[in-house]
């Protein structure tokens, strides 16, 4: 491909790769990583093509398998016995191949570009034949057609300006895209950024949610203990108010016990006393009877002296009651 039609493709593409032809093969070169570099203004990775041998297709699924700087490629089984067509002659390949004819009626300027690149190699390889021919002491050919060729060659080196401007504009294009798509890609690393902090944030939150909602089951335990406890201790306060009263109950129904007992001994005692006389002997009764009925006839038969003897009859009785304390009349 002539130089002039390289350099017209070069500043009016962006992103193009390179064909050679060398030894019967054709070679696929595309732009240089320095240029990519350039323009991208970052690094590019650069990967170690390790064939490991494998032809299990399964573990290659979901893309490349970088580890490292080492790029695993996954190497598919040949069969020499498959009869497959190669790409070329397929038949989606005929259909895409177009013919001459048919590609200069499709793209007319890119055909008359080719020309005028073709014209303007050709008057090169002219002119630099006659600079060797002058430089060899051959004299100039003036003449029209050089004339002709001359300003031909002035208009080409304008248009080659002009190219070589809108190449320079094109690039600082594409260095203010690059410069943007940088922007951009800071920017979404910041927005990411922002987006692990607010997640952090939310697990934070949620952590701290928890934990309140396990020191709020803590204290709800707590309380129910102290409200357990403080139950138990009113239900034992209880029991020992209903066990104190139990012992006034029987403390009073004891000393209700003592009382009516109190009170039913002294007829108990007359019945004793009366079961005691009628036990004795008939001779100690009539002497009593008839101790008493002296003394009768004594108070009834006057006097001073009957008075004092009766007087002092009583202080004998007394005495003599005195003495008879727990004994039968009589004794």
């Amino acid at each position: 491909m002539p130089y002039a039609r390289v350099n017209t493709f070069w500043g009016q593409t962006r992103n193009f790769t390179n064909y050679r032809f060398s030894g019967g093969r054709v070679f696929n070169q595309g732009i240089p990583v320095d240029q990519v570099q350039r323009f991208a203004g970052r690094r590019v990775p650069q990967y170690q093509v390790a064939d490991l041998g494998g032809t299990d297709f399964k573990r290659f699924r979901g893309g490349a398998h970088i580890q490292g700087n080492r790029l695993a490629i996954f190497r598919p089984q040949v069969q020499k016995a498959a009869r497959v067509a190669p790409p070329i002659q397929r038949p989606a390949a005929r259909r895409a191949v177009v013919s001459a004819a048919q590609f200069k009626a499709a793209h007319p300027q890119r055909v008359a570009l080719a020309q005028r690149q073709q014209t303007l190699a050709r008057q090169e390889r002219q002119q630099i034949r006659q600079q060797r021919a002058e430089t060899r002491g051959g004299a100039p050919a003036l003449n029209t057609r050089n004339t002709r060729n001359k300003a031909l060659q002035q208009r080409q080196a304008q248009n080659l300006r002009q190219q070589e401007k809108l190449q320079q504009r094109q690039t600082r294009v594409d260095q203010k895209q690059a410069r943007v798509d940088n922007q951009r890609v800071r920017v979404n690393q910041a927005q990411q950024r922002q987006a692990q902090s607010f997640r952090q944030q939310q697990k934070v939150q949620q952590r701290q949610a928890r934990i309140d909602q396990r020191q709020a089951r803590v204290d709800r335990q707590r309380v129910q203990i102290d409200r357990a406890q403080q139950r138990q201790a009113q239900a034992a306060r209880q029991q020992q108010k209903a066990a104190a009263q139990q012992q006034r109950q029987a403390r009073a129904e004891r000393q209700q016990f003592q009382a009516a007992r109190q009170q039913q001994r002294p007829p108990e005692r007359a019945q004793q006393r009366q079961g005691r006389q009628q036990q004795r002997p008939p001779e100690r009764a009539q002497q009593r009877q008839a101790m008493q009925q002296q003394r009768a006839a004594q108070r009834q038969g006057g006097g001073g002296g009957g008075r004092g003897q009766g007087g002092h009859g009583p202080a004998q009785g007394g005495n003599g009651g005195h003495h008879g304390h727990n004994r039968p009349p009589g004794q």
